[in-house]
């Protein structure tokens, strides 16, 4: 098993995923994902989801490189993204 969660709530009934994964102590942690599936409200990737997704990745990269840190990167993914945004005409709170 690849250990991914459907996105469906019919994959939710997989025989699969009500056994335990090993990685975790073999503790059957799809039961918390699908207790976690019934209040959480679904989302939306953002317009620049792919921009901000290359540059949170180049600079996770730096970080790896000794070029920064995680919370560089993030921040820094912040940034671009927002500008990125604003320069769509897209409101950012």
């Amino acid at each position: 098993m690849a250990n991914l969660y459907p996105a469906s709530t019919a994959g939710d009934k997989l025989p699969a995923l009500s056994q335990g994964v090993a990685f975790y102590g073999n503790q059957p942690i799809y039961k918390t994902f699908s207790d976690a599936g019934k209040v959480i409200s679904p989302f939306t990737w953002g317009p620049t989801m792919t921009q901000t997704y290359n540059d949170v990745s180049d600079g996770f990269g730096a970080a790896l490189s000794g070029n920064g840190t995680l919370l560089d990167a993030l921040k820094t993914g912040e940034t671009k993204t927002i500008a990125a945004l604003k320069a769509q005409s897209i409101t950012v709170k």
